[in-house]
């Protein structure tokens, strides 16, 4: 399905997080996507749980069975729906237009990603 899936490891990192999905949810895209936070903290981030209810996009899965950013990288992509995947950072900020500019690309014949 024409999409993108992104999918944000995280540990303890509440507020460099909140930033990032302020900066995520205002993306202008006309393809559907999703937001995948895989938390691997010791306990669930209240302030997180709260994007997921105001932003139906937003998913938020607090795991504690493992820890490692390639584990929860694998856990992110197995409960992804869309056929594209897009791994950030849980600090990054960015323009409205960064999904746009990566759909650009990964769809372009002759790119392989």
């Amino acid at each position: 399905m024409n999409g993108i899936s992104v999918i944000i490891p995280t540990l303890n990192r509440t507020d460099f997080l909140k930033q990032t999905l302020d900066c995520l949810v205002k993306q202008v895209f006309e393809y559907p996507f999703e937001i995948l936070i895989v938390d691997q903290s010791d306990k669930e981030d209240k302030q997180i749980l709260e994007y997921q209810k105001q932003y139906s996009f937003v998913r938020y899965y607090h795991v504690t069975s493992f820890r490692g950013l390639p584990e929860a990288r694998n856990f992110g992509w197995q409960h992804a729906k869309y056929d594209y995947i897009l791994y950030l950072d849980d600090d990054i900020t960015c323009e409205n237009n960064l999904l746009k500019e990566h759909y650009q690309y990964i769809t372009e014949s002759g790119i392989g990603i």
